[in-house]
């Protein structure tokens, strides 16, 4: 049988620490632990439970990242102003937001996160669409500038100062392709965007933001593949996504490193893809299908949290995700 050092051209270092920057398959014996070690161990991507939210809901809007997550509004029997936060483990009530409301946009993070928009349903037969901006410094929600549009289901990327919301929707379903951008107190407009859609994917910054699928034109109920993305000034056509969706608004990462989880394609999906800035791949599915759930839009693609939507009734659900991963691993017996 060959030994290592003719198979690979080297003997296994005895070391007195791990080498800086070892190669992919290389073995050495760390005299200090007094481990075989190898590095190249390719973890698989996965999701694990992480604590259920208080109040169960859909239709909610998130923010921050993993391990400081910012969830509120949304709806399940009467329509939520509810806030809570995360702390990677358990959610605690926040400060309520100034409306009760559903389908808010939302970004930034726990400490400075930005609502934008909503829908108050109960208000039938003509509910009425919000121009509601409110900013969240940890504690308590604040008026911002109001947003200069009646509008809900809009998706928003960015911070509490420099954000790029777009989209959206009048009552009941008159989809938009208009974009604004957010400096902490005024909008401007921007350039519109090529394709009208609600309830879609937001995430990135301002200058880099990406928008996923989401409702489509002509209907209510469309679902579309269409992806794009936004460098500051235009919207330009991003790879498409892998299956038609809508109500996917759970996404975390960046334009060029993101991932969604969940949604809607007809029936509920716990699929989950990752974007490297020109194609989306499939990665470790959610545990349990659901649709108009949140995210930690914040958080980076390797550490996405989804919360809350919709499984066949209203949830509590918080999933924690941990992306694929090359590790060094002690070569064992067993």
């Amino acid at each position: 049988m060959s030994d290592y050092n003719v198979i690979r051209g080297l003997t296994v270092k005895y070391l007195s620490d791990d080498p800086t920057n070892p190669e992919d398959g290389q073995v050495w014996y760390n005299s200090t632990t007094g481990n075989l070690r190898v590095e190249g161990m390719v973890l698989a991507a996965a999701w694990a439970s992480g604590g259920n939210m208080s109040t169960a809901r859909y239709s909610l809007s998130g923010a921050g990242t993993q391990t400081a997550g910012l969830a509120w509004c949304g709806r399940a029997a009467p329509i939520y102003n509810v806030t809570e936060e995360y702390n990677g483990a358990s959610w605690t009530a926040g400060g309520s937001y100034p409306v009760n409301g559903n389908d808010v946009g939302g970004t930034g993070t726990q400490t400075a996160g930005l609502g934008v928009g909503g829908l108050n349903p109960p208000s039938l037969p003509n509910p009425p669409t919000k121009t509601t901006v409110a900013e969240y410094d940890g504690s308590s929600w604040t008026a911002g500038g109001p947003y200069p549009a009646s509008r809900w289901q809009v998706g928003v990327a960015g911070t509490q100062t420099a954000a790029i919301a777009a989209g959206g929707a009048t009552f009941p379903t008159v989809l938009q392709t208009e974009s604004k951008e957010y400096d902490g107190s005024t909008w401007t407009a921007g350039n519109a965007m090529n394709n009208a859609r609600g309830l879609y994917g937001a995430t990135g910054t301002q200058t880099a933001s990406l928008a996923t699928a989401g409702r489509s034109t002509p209907g209510n109920e469309s679902t579309t593949t269409n992806v794009e993305e936004y460098d500051g000034t235009n919207w330009t056509a991003g790879g498409a996504y892998l299956i038609a969706i809508k109500q996917n608004r759970g996404q975390s990462g960046t334009q060029t490193a993101s991932v969604t989880y969940g949604g809607n394609s007809g029936t509920r999906v716990a699929n989950a893809y990752i974007y490297d800035g020109s194609a989306w791949a499939a990665t470790a599915s959610l545990s349990t299908a659901v649709d108009n759930n949140a995210g930690a839009g914040a958080a980076p693609s390797t550490e996405a949290l989804s919360f809350g939507g919709y499984n066949g009734s209203p949830t509590t659900q918080t999933e924690e995700f941990t992306g694929a991963s090359t590790q060094i691993k002690n070569i064992t017996t067993s």
